[in-house]
Order: structure tokens, then C-alpha cells, then sequence
């Protein structure tokens, strides 16, 4: 809930985010400024972008996981969440950066959960080996596991599916164009355009 430790604060202070744009702010608002930030970005809304029923799947498996009890909430909440989330949002982080140029401020919440989501994997791992005590026990988790890590697949799976993701790459193809102009160069400018450059450029002639 926006409650973090001095060195996670400090190690945010060190990327260039301040700390008060993350101390006592509850993560689904960080997560709601970034969406709001890539939507005016790509201008196209997130309700736009995703079909209602594409949520559909991951819902139901949240509803069979839970009523699972005590495991189908661990194996959700550890192998469909905090143990791939690093490996999820980092892709992301570089995505939005690349395609959108993106400030570290401005995607603090994936960098809180690239750099946080393994400790809390850590913390939770204690928990699901005491959960496992017995043979039935493994196996519902992993029948738990896979049908949260099937969703999560089959979400992602319609995503790239869609027709209009294409206009969505369209329009971010455009902003990347037009940010690039302003790398043009009509002269040298650094050092690198007065050694390394010329090199290159009489490899390629």
C-alpha cells in the first residue's frame, strides 16, 4: 500500500524517482497513472484497446483458484504472479521505452515490481513449503498452477491477436518517427561523430 523500506527508497532516489512520487501511494494508483500516461501517449484507451470478454478467462481462473481454498490462492498468487512478474514487466519496461520514451518516473510502478517482485517470491516461498507437506498437496498445486499459468497464456495469446493492435504499432511507429528528427544531425556534435562514425560510415561505402 505505498509502504516501502528506506533502501527501497533510496535505490529509487539513485534511478532518478523521487521518492515522494511512490511513498504512500498505493500501488493501483501508480498502476493507473502509467496506463493513463501510455494512453495519452498512443493516444488509445485501454477500454478501447481490450474486448470485455478478454478478461473473462483469467477471471474465471482467479474464481477456480480460490475455490481451491488456502493452495489455489498460493499458487495463484506465487507461480501466476509474484515469481514471473519481474520477467513480464521487465519486457514491458523496455517495450514502453523504447516505443514511447518513457522516463523511469514515469514507470516506477514496473520498476518497483522489477526490482521488488523477487523478494517477495522469496518471502512466499517459505510459505508454499509448508503447504506441501503431502503428495495430494503438490499435485493440486500444480493443477492450480497451470490453470492460472494457462490463462495468463490465452489472455496474451488474444492480444496479439487483435486487429487493431496493428493500429496501435501504427501510431506508436508514428511518435517514434517524429521524436527521431530531433536526433538528425547536419554536423558533428560529439566525439564518437569524430572517430568511431567516420569508420563505420567507410565500412558501409
Amino acid at each position: 500500500m505505498g509502504f516501502y523500506h528506506e533502501e527501497t527508497l533510496e535505490e529509487c532516489e539513485m534511478l532518478g524517482i523521487p521518492r515522494e512520487s511512490v511513498e504512500n501511494i498505493p500501488h493501483h494508483q501508480l498502476f493507473r497513472e502509467l496506463v493513463n500516461t501510455v494512453e495519452k501517449k498512443v493516444q488509445c484507451s485501454y477500454i478501447d484497446f481490450i474486448p470485455d470478454d478478454f478478461s473473462g478467462v483469467m477471471v474465471k481462473a482467479q474464481k477456480e483458484c480460490v475455490a481451491k481454498g488456502k493452495i489455489g490462492l498460493l499458487a495463484s498468487l506465487y507461480f501466476g504472479s509474484e515469481l514471473i512478474v519481474p520477467s513480464i514487466y521487465s519486457a514491458l519496461l523496455v517495450g514502453l521505452r523504447l516505443c514511447l520514451n518513457l522516463s523511469r518516473e514515469e514507470t516506477r510502478f514496473l520498476l518497483l515490481h522489477v526490482s521488488m517482485g523477487g523478494d517477495h517470491a522469496d518471502n512466499i516461498r517459505d510459505i508454499i513449503v509448508s503447504h506441501c507437506k503431502t503428495a495430494e498437496d503438490r499435485i493440486e498445486f500444480v493443477k492450480c498452477t497451470e490453470l492460472i499459468i494457462n490463462a495468463r497464456v490465452s489472455f496474451y495469446d488474444k492480444l496479439g491477436s487483435l486487429q487493431n493492435l496493428q493500429n496501435v504499432h501504427d501510431k506508436a511507429s508514428k511518435l517514434y518517427d517524429k521524436q527521431a528528427s530531433k536526433w538528425s544531425r547536419d554536423k558533428p556534435r560529439c566525439l564518437s561523430d569524430f572517430t568511431g562514425r567516420p569508420v563505420v560510415y567507410d565500412f558501409i561505402r
